[in-house]
């Protein structure tokens, strides 16, 4: 906003396309910041009762530790295995049908096109099946030699789960330390968020070639072509459409990331 009042007072002194491109980034900033409060005022009910529901689990879980608590754990290990064996079975599906079948990059400015958007990518999964695989083996060979461990663990476990349900108010604690570290982290990725904004914005011109009525006037020609979006929207039209009046329908200036700043102290 500092730059905005800074225009309009005329202290900062910028050409016009330099003007058009800070009020499209502050707009484009404004629409994500908006559709990330309307995600969470939407969704609060839901984490609310989320969090209601862990808790119950969580007090379940530890009432059958107290009885049950070999059987528990035993089928707790093998389904976390299980459950990251199905977990790597999917991501080598999704791994195979996005790269036979790759999908094109789209503007947005909604969180959830930003999520499509990556996993969109064989590189993602790939990058996901490698990770769950490195965990599967190293959790599976822990399992394998260190069964005795897990035996004296269960037997501590079950003295523990004597303690909590003498004393109920343990299971409600760890909900402050948790909304406390909440803190912590959203302040870390405010944080990460100006660090990572720190240079100049990278557009680049997706789905030129599939677009064959879309006309830059000569300006954008290529895909893949480094381009301003404030000029895209002005210069580029579809020619299909009457009077050449409407934007291109299918390429677009998509937002590919942060060039890197180097700033010098001295």
């Amino acid at each position: 906003m500092e730059v905005l009042n800074d225009i309009m007072n005329g202290t900062l002194q910028l050409e016009e396309g330099q003007v058009l491109e800070k009020l499209t980034n502050l707009i484009k900033f404004d629409q994500l910041s908006s559709q990330i409060v309307q995600d969470l005022v939407q969704s609060r009910w839901y984490m609310a009762g989320a969090l209601v529901a862990v808790v119950i689990l969580c007090f379940i879980y530890i009432l059958l530790l107290r009885w049950v608590v070999g059987p528990v754990v035993w089928l707790s290990i093998a389904g976390f295995l299980a459950l990251l064996g199905f977990a790597m079975y999917l991501c080598y599906k999704n791994f195979e049908y996005y790269k036979a079948n790759p999908v094109g990059l789209y503007q947005t400015t909604n969180l959830k096109g930003y999520a499509q958007s990556i996993f969109a990518k064989y590189e993602t999964w790939l990058v996901l099946l490698i990770a769950l695989a490195i965990i599967f083996v190293i959790l599976l060979l822990v399992v394998i030699f260190l069964r005795s461990r897990i035996t004296i663990a269960i037997a501590l476990i079950r003295e523990g789960s004597k303690a909590v349900t003498a004393i109920k108010t343990t299971v409600l604690f760890p909900i402050f330390p948790w909304i406390l570290q909440c803190g912590v982290i959203a302040y870390g990725v405010l944080v990460l968020m100006f660090l990572m904004s720190i240079g100049d914005s990278a557009f680049r011109v997706v789905n030129f070639k599939n677009d064959t009525t879309c006309d830059c006037a000569g300006i954008y020609t290529e895909e893949g072509q480094e381009c301003n979006p404030a000029k895209f929207v002005s210069s580029c039209r579809d020619t299909a459409s009457v009077g050449g009046a409407l934007p291109c329908s299918l390429a677009s200036c998509h937002f590919t990331g942060w060039s890197t700043c180097w700033v010098s102290f001295g």
